[in-house]
């Protein structure tokens, strides 16, 4: 399966009592499982009242611009014959071959996603929190030139620590 460019979290936080002092909720993204973007607000929606309730959501577009150095990456990859073009992740091995701290520094993809939530109850202990995660990939690819990795359309498992390891 391809890497998301698109994103979409969803929390829900159960505490058992409305009388939060604070209650932030963040989330990051890698491509690579090693290198993290910085944290991005998720903001509270608001209840039918008005106040902020314990529901989170936030969405994450990558911009083209992020993404410029990694399609170059790929035109290069490509000049290399690979049997399936459409392989993200073994054009992501490629790249970490080429450039060991390519994904150090740049984050064209959302291969993860690591939610964080901050806060202070009085006296009470989280007791759930459900995190709903939806993302988007082009369906658009190119035919295989023989059999496939067997590993081909399973999620999302690209860990750069295992190639430069």
């Amino acid at each position: 399966m391809a890497p998301a460019n698109v994103g979409y979290v969803r929390l829900d936080v159960e505490a058992g009592a409305e009388d939060f002092t604070y209650l932030h909720a963040y989330f990051r993204y890698s491509c690579d499982r090693v290198h993290w973007s910085t944290w991005y607000n998720s903001p509270p929606l608001k209840a039918q009242n008005g106040i902020a309730g314990p529901v989170y959501e936030g969405s994450l577009a990558i911009p083209r611009m992020a993404q410029v150095v990694y399609y170059a990456k790929m035109q290069e990859w490509w000049k290399t014959n690979p049997p399936w073009s459409s392989d993200e992740h073994e054009l992501s091995v490629w790249i970490a071959r080429q450039d060991p701290d390519f994904f150090s520094r740049e984050f064209p993809f959302i291969g993860y996603l690591q939610v964080r939530i901050e806060g202070e109850k009085r006296g009470v202990q989280l007791k759930s929190l459900s995190i709903k995660v939806s993302s988007a990939v082009s369906g658009l690819t190119a035919l295989s030139k023989g059999r496939g990795r067997s590993t081909t359309g399973e999620k999302w498992f690209f860990d750069v620590s295992k190639i430069r390891g």
